[in-house]
């Protein structure tokens, strides 16, 4: 079918304050009704859709009606102490009726436009069509997936921890725990705060863990109920460290109950990488469900010279014309072409590294290598 966009009553523009209603509808009848799934979609997503974000969510009219929706909510992601701003898109729907028309294209092609404008650097992507490939948006390193029982978890002591429900008051000292993490999604009290209650009120628990003196240590927020829970119990989000997971773990398994817990964490989450081999449970390799879209090379290139202040021969800038980056290792240079490879080379690791890098020698590789990958943290709580 043609990407191409066809005349519309009214868009694509931004959306009005009084349409929120409207497009939650919508968004409902694709994500929720076609699955025969409760119409949550506005409580599940309270900061995305909603009245106070309407500058970011783009819609399309026709025939007197919203038909068509783009979902985007900026954030910071810090990435090894480097923030970085981002323009997260989701909520991507048309109505049956609507379909094949070019509509969400053209959405999609002004969520970047503005995005750009706004000063966002990157867009993670709730999916992988083609809709967002020949948008050059592409996948990263391979999510670590963990399935974790009770049987890996009885051996993982931690003397010393309690376990408990979380309640609100735990809320800064969770806070200050997810702001140590290196490679996070930064959260305030006032983003933090309405996406918990919404994953508390609708499909999910949560638990912390206290130390003997009863400062909070460890927190963990687990997916086992509601619209989205067909995969079974999963980790949104652990913080604290290591040794935290275990007995978290073992009371969300006793408590929901379940069987198993399902934790994925991208290569670069060195503390959720951690909390897995803490577990002491096999790991497998998954294509990640979200793609990356890269919009400011330039600007991104410029954030990139912080982390490459302190290596000494090594330079990462944009080449001239569109998607090429060059990279100087020592009196090697390469550049690169096109936004598959420039994507991989920033973002995934040396083994899935384009040819040009692989076929650095390995002391320059070795080099390379302490500075890229750029790590990304995966959605969790954070999920649009």
């Amino acid at each position: 079918m043609s990407d191409a966009p066809h005349p519309t009553d009214d868009g694509p523009r931004a959306a009005r304050p009084e349409e929120v209603p409207e497009l939650i509808e919508l968004a409902n009848l694709v994500f929720r009704a076609s699955a025969e799934r409760p119409p949550t979609m506005g409580e599940e997503f309270p900061l995305l859709l909603s009245a106070g974000n309407c500058e970011d969510l783009y819609v399309t009219r026709a025939d007197g009606r919203l038909v068509s929706l783009v979902g985007v909510y900026r954030q910071t992601m810090v990435c090894d102490g480097l923030e970085v701003p981002v323009a997260c898109l989701g909520s991507v729907c048309t109505h049956p009726d609507y379909r094949g028309r070019g509509l969400a294209g053209g959405l999609t092609d002004l969520a970047i436009t503005r995005a750009r404008q706004q000063g966002c650097l990157l867009m993670p992507i709730s999916g992988s069509r083609t809709l967002y490939s020949r948008r050059s948006a592409c996948q990263i390193a391979p999510t670590q997936l963990a399935q974790i029982s009770a049987e890996h978890l009885n051996s993982r002591k931690a003397p010393g921890l309690s376990v408990r429900p979380y309640d609100d008051g735990d809320l800064p000292a969770v806070l200050s725990l997810h702001a140590r993490k290196t490679v996070r999604y930064a959260w305030s009290q006032e983003t933090f705060a309405p996406l918990l209650k919404s994953h508390l009120d609708i499909s999910s628990s949560a638990w912390v863990a206290c130390d003997n003196d009863d400062e909070l240590v460890g927190f963990l927020l687990v997916l086992h109920r509601g619209p989205m829970a067909g995969r079974g119990p999963r980790v949104v989000n652990h913080v604290g460290g290591a040794h935290t997971f275990a007995p978290l773990a073992r009371a969300a398994l006793d408590q929901i109950p379940a069987e198993s817990i399902q934790f994925a964490a991208l290569p670069g989450e060195i503390e959720s990488l951690a909390a897995i081999e803490a577990a002491g449970c096999p790991v497998e390799t998954q294509t990640s469900g979200w793609t990356l879209r890269i919009l400011d090379l330039a600007g991104l290139c410029e954030r990139l010279a912080e982390r490459l202040a302190d290596v000494a021969g090594v330079s990462i800038t944009p080449g001239r014309g569109g998607e090429r980056l060059v990279i100087a290792v020592g009196r090697q240079h390469v550049e690169l072409t096109g936004a598959a490879d420039v994507t991989a080379a920033l973002f995934n690791g040396p083994q899935a590294w384009p040819d040009p890098l692989a076929a650095l020698s390995p002391k320059e590789q070795e080099v390379l290598g302490s500075v890229l990958p750029l790590p990304v943290p995966n959605y969790g709580l954070n999920y649009i």
